[in-house]
């Protein structure tokens, strides 16, 4: 790997801000019953998608 390149893998370290620019304002997310589908304008691009859950226990009274 290149130095400043993103790796192939399927992890991504986002903590380097300076390697990505933020698109979520670009792109049409839709959530429906936990599942998720992100439509892209443009596939020409390499994106990261960084998913973060919030998980809710659900407790049998």
């Amino acid at each position: 790997m290149k130095p400043n390149e993103l790796n192939q893998s399927v992890y991504a370290d986002t903590s380097d801000t300076s390697m990505f620019q933020d698109v979520t304002n670009d792109i049409n997310l839709n959530v429906t019953n936990g599942n998720y589908q992100i439509d892209f304008d443009n596939l020409d691009s390499v994106y990261v998608v960084k998913l973060i859950a919030l998980m809710t226990a659900m407790h049998n009274h």
